[in-house]
């Protein structure tokens, strides 16, 4: 996320996840494990891999904003980009969905 996205009177900034990265990765237990320097700081070709955005804007991701928010060590405005990230994961289990599932937003659209 090069700029900053607004929706309904939210913003959300590639800063917030960058800051969330680094507070993370300093933890002896880590909230997002999978993240490495190459989701927040991608290389020419790895920018273009889908499986990086959908590790990067997941619910574990938006969780791991939200503690972080409550604790003080992240602004509360970070929680417009913990939603989005929350909006994003949505939309790929949406359309990644190739069967019928009890829950609703892994049905097959």
């Amino acid at each position: 996320m090069k700029y900053s996205v607004w929706w309904n009177d939210k913003q959300a900034l590639w800063k917030h996840i960058d800051t969330f990265f680094n507070i993370d990765s300093q933890q002896k237990f880590r909230l997002t494990r999978k993240l490495t320097m190459t989701h927040i700081h991608p290389h020419r070709l790895s920018r273009m891999k889908v499986k990086y955005a959908a590790q990067v804007f997941n619910s574990s991701v938006a969780a791991g904003i939200s503690v972080h928010c409550q604790h003080k060590s992240l602004p509360t405005e970070a929680m417009g980009t913990a939603e989005l990230c929350i909006k994003i994961n949505n939309l790929f289990d949406a359309l990644n969905s190739s069967n019928l599932s009890p829950k609703q937003l892994l049905r097959a659209v």
